[in-house]
């Protein structure tokens, strides 16, 4: 015989296995010992056949004791042979630990179950659980429990003294089957439930947990075998059918020292017994386990005898992935399941299931109560769980998305509640008192039905209600916007700030179509209710310019936001913070369009007024500000724009966890700033910090976290990393198409910058591929700034490939877009060049010549254009000298050059003096190119060498 320690070894690395693998890891440990896979088999298979009705499950017997009866052959009785006072007549049930009999008792004369260990070599564990269950069941004397007649001990057929006891034998069937038979209503099956419950409570009364209560384990009488019994002890009788709970061979007796858990090694090994453990009971929480472990097994079989079904799916899983399942999940709503069962019904099973053990029924004899209420039509004691309770266990079960919950619901309850506050602050003085009452009435139930709208997202999230599917954000938030006329059909202005709401929680989300369905739902009511001029509607005009903005639809936007503003200052103190957001809007609407000399001093207004009010909003546009200052190029602006943006980033920090939002925005403008200093390293890092936050704040794949990873690939490309620029962007792609949709303007950003990637890694054809799928996106509809883009991104590609003639067609289509967007020439320099550089490289001098000065004309004369219009100028220059034109190109360059030089720009001024001598060479004036060389390396010479 193999050594047990070699058995069990073996035994343990196949018990999980089944079929297949269980044949080829037996196969490959046990070769050829054929005695060794013999005994772990007959291990298995004493494993298995420990099931019976009527035994402990395998986990409560040891790999001894399993050894021990495995590798016996006990003796085994024929029908008539007696043992002691019993005549044995057939078997019952067996198991792996004994069996049992139904037998004739002698005196007093009546038919028992009698159960006696199977195996002649008994150990001290199996015999002190045989006693330890007989000892139980002295205890409890109950017409719901198996009474036990005696016990003792008697020679078994091999003349080896076997220990027994005898007890009631039950004329029953199984639970559920009998209730399924007789066609049982959930009236019956509730009283039926209520015996059951009667019969634990004296169980718990007399200081016994059974452990393993299932509808296995209780069997149901007929009316006619149990009419006139009475038990000594007990107070009750029954005519009726009468459940018996039977097994308690796993029972623990309150504050003795027994303390075997209940656990296994494989969920098919313990089927019918892990989906009523409890969740302390699952985790073997040996201290953890009281009466209330009972009370939730109850409630799994209530919730079993009236759905046919189980809370909780683990069929087929580890005994880990189990556990993690009952720990973790909610159970499925019995309401979810039959229609009938939603109400008091519904809420007496999911008390009884509440994990925690301080939030169920404390006793058995409670649900027996409210289960009886519940019959005599009277209010039961239980209620549903309060929306915070909700939240927060919502909250443990699904981290990742409950960030987007938190963060709609801020919005939505911020947004919806804070307008109202608002709006009675920015009365005048004069309506004030007239407007107060109604506004708070509005506020008041603003934030009742936000409430509502929450309890609504977290109901849809319920597992039992999404049928176990991940609902996104997106999907709660359809949920609740569907409800907003059913709901608010009485009030209007409630209606009307909370469409404004979701719209802006929409936009959050990059759900663009639905946000704009709630904008114009909301300008619908905001004209009714207010007029079209008035604050409500001016917040309506905000909220839409939040849509074009977020789809850069500037040219739309800028006539919007001016409205908006427009109202706002007609009708509320210059100081006002909706003033200030209007101001801010409009601001950084301008400077998106190029007009820096119109939205800074706006941005600056905005930022005065929020700092007297404080808050994060002045966080946010001292950003903004900053990063404005720096787009000028003006060197007062620059100083000015580093310092805000250092004393900005410190403020938001300070906020600590509560403000990663504001720092990450923060910390992606101060990235920028050091791009354009040169430090491409240290932007890298502020990026990456940036990105952290945000996955900290927002849930996995939010929109602001997408956004963030594209500002990522900017950095990797901006520090020569065009390989994992263009291996993020790859990553990128998935994630957006799922999240913002298949037409969202990000992607498009994404492509582009995949094929700057590329082209920086020398892939034309990936180049050109990726800006392809960005020009196949192009419709009417695109916003133009994407359009011209994109466009001049494949005119650039045309280009890198020498490919003039399509080059020239895709300038042409960009200035096509911009000219019929009435788009300033201006905003499109870049790719004038271009054009103007296709024309040259076709050979058509004096067309190249011709665009170079419209673009010229089109370039204002500010400090703001200075860089395009030397830039511009400076290949000017390049093309008088293709046309033989060569003085008045160097005239022309020398120029820039001074120009670019006073400005401070040392690298630009080497390069352009690079290009006079190239140009010098030309013309034959080896003085000339000599003298711009020579200047040319003093530029470039370090810091203090001669």
């Amino acid at each position: 015989m193999s050594s047990l320690a070699r058995v069990r070894e073996v035994y343990e690395r196949v018990v999980d296995l089944e079929g297949p693998d269980r044949e080829r890891v037996l196969r490959e440990v046990c070769g050829a010992d054929g005695a060794l896979r013999s005994e772990v088999e007959a291990l298995l298979r004493a494993g298995q056949d420990a099931q019976s009705f009527m035994e402990n499950p395998p986990s409560a017997v040891s790999l001894e004791e399993l050894a021990a009866i495995a590798s016996t052959d006990s003796g085994t009785f024929r029908k008539g042979e007696k043992f002691g006072a019993f005549t044995l007549l057939e078997p019952l049930g067996q198991g792996g630990m004994g069996v049992v009999y139904m037998a004739e008792q002698d005196r007093p004369r009546r038919t028992v179950a009698l159960k006696l260990i199977r195996s002649p070599f008994l150990s001290p564990q199996l015999l002190r659980r045989f006693e330890q269950e007989a000892q139980v069941l002295g205890l409890l004397r109950h017409p719901g429990i198996a009474q036990i007649y005696e016990a003792g001990s008697a020679p078994g057929p091999d003349g080896r003294v076997q220990p027994y006891y005898a007890m009631e034998l039950v004329r029953g069937k199984p639970l559920i089957a009998f209730a399924n038979e007789r066609g049982l209503g959930v009236r019956d099956r509730l009283q039926l439930f209520s015996l059951i419950c009667d019969a634990v409570q004296h169980a718990h009364q007399k200081g016994v947990i059974h452990r393993d209560l299932k509808p296995a384990n209780i069997l149901v009488e007929d009316a006619e075998a149990t009419t006139g019994r009475s038990f000594a002890g007990t107070t009750s009788t029954t005519s009726g059918p009468q459940p018996k709970i039977l097994d308690f061979g796993v029972a623990r007796i309150t504050g003795s020292d027994i303390a075997v858990t209940t656990a296994g090694t494989d969920v098919g090994q313990l089927v019918g017994t892990i989906p009523y453990m409890s969740p302390e009971q699952v985790r073997g929480d040996v201290h953890g386990i009281d009466t209330r472990s009972d009370v939730y097994a109850l409630g799994v079989v209530l919730f079993e005898l009236l759905t046919g079904r189980l809370p909780y799916d683990v069929k087929g899983k580890t005994i880990a992935a189990a556990a993690m399942t009952i720990t973790n999940e909610e159970p499925t709503s019995p309401g979810r399941i039959i229609a009938s069962l939603r109400g008091d019904i519904e809420t007496i099973v999911l008390k009884a299931l509440e994990k925690a053990p301080e939030r169920r029924y404390q006793s058995a004899a409670e649900l027996a109560s409210d289960v009886r209420r519940h019959l005599a039509d009277l209010p039961i004691i239980a209620r549903p769980a309060t929306t915070a309770y909700q939240f927060r266990k919502f909250a443990r079960r699904n981290k990742a998305l409950v960030g987007g919950i938190i963060a709609a619901f801020v919005l939505l309850t911020a947004g919806v509640v804070g307008t109202s506050i608002g709006l009675v602050r920015a009365r005048s003085a004069q309506r004030l008192a007239e407007q107060r009452e109604s506004e708070a009435r509005i506020a008041a139930r603003t934030a009742e039905n936000s409430e509502q709208f929450l309890i609504s997202m977290l109901s849809a999230a319920n597992p039992a209600v999404s049928r176990n599917r991940e609902m996104t954000v997106r999907e709660l938030l359809d949920e609740a916007a569907l409800k907003v006329d059913a709901q608010l059909a009485e009030e209007p202005a409630v209606a009307f700030r909370t469409r404004l709401a979701l719209a802006r929680t929409y936009l959050s989300i990059g759900a663009f179509d639905q946000a704009q369905a709630q904008i114009d739902a909301g300008d619908a009511l905001a004209v009714r209710l207010y007029g079209d001029v008035s604050v409500e509607h001016s917040l309506v005009l905000s909220v839409l310019c939040e849509y074009y903005q977020s789809r850069s639809m500037i040219t739309e936007a800028l006539p919007v936001a001016q409205r908006s503003l427009d109202i706002r200052a007609a009708l509320l103190p210059p100081d006002d913070i909706l003033v200030a957001r209007a101001e801010y809007a409009l601001g950084r609407l301008q400077v998106s369009a190029g007009k820096y000399s119109e939205g800074l001093p706006r941005i600056r207004t905005a930022l005065g007024i929020m700092e007297k009010h404080g808050g994060v909003d002045a966080i946010t546009y001292a950003s903004e500000l900053a990063s404005t200052l720096r787009r000028t190029r003006k060197a007062e602006d620059a100083k000015e724009a580093d310092a805000l943006l250092e004393s900005t980033l410190q403020r938001a920090r300070a906020l600590g966890p509560k403000g990663g939002a504001v720092t990450s925005a923060v910390l992606l403008n101060v990235a920028s700033l050091h791009e354009r200093r040169g430090d491409p390293k240290k932007s890298k890092e502020m990026v990456l910090e940036a990105i952290q936050l945000r996955e900290a704040f927002y849930p996995p794949n939010h929109p602001n976290i997408l956004y963030a990873r594209l500002a990522l690939v900017r950095s990797l490309r901006a520090n020569d990393e065009p390989a994992e620029a263009r291996a993020q962007s790859d990553a990128l792609l998935e994630p957006l198409r799922r999240v913002m949709g298949p037409d969202a303007a990000i992607l498009s950003d994404v492509l582009r910058e995949r094929a700057h990637a590329c082209m920086e890694s020398h892939d034309l054809d990936c180049a050109l591929a990726s800006i392809r799928q960005a020009v196949d996106m192009l419709h009417d509809k695109t916003p133009f700034v994407f359009q011209s883009t994109t466009l001049t991104i494949l005119a650039e590609v045309h280009m890198a490939r020498n490919e003039w003639n399509d080059a020239l067609v895709a300038c042409d289509r960009a200035l096509d877009t911009a000219r019929a967007r009435k788009v300033p020439l201006s905003m499109m320099h870049v790719t004038a060049q271009y054009r103007a550089k296709c024309l040259l490289k076709l050979g058509r001098g004096e067309e190249a010549l011709a665009a170079v000065d419209e673009n010229l004309a089109g370039l204002p004369v500010v400090d703001e254009t200075l860089a395009a219009r030397m830039e511009v100028s400076a290949f000017k220059a390049e093309i008088l000298d293709s046309l033989g034109r060569a003085t008045e190109g160097q005239a022309l360059l020398r120029s820039v050059i001074d120009q670019v030089h006073n400005a401070g720009d040392a690298d630009w001024t080497a390069e352009l003096l690079e290009q006079l001598a190239k140009s010098c060479d030309e013309a034959g004036d080896s003085a000339g190119a000599a003298q711009a060389r020579e200047r040319a390396h003093s530029l470039a010479k370090p810091a203090g060498e001669p």
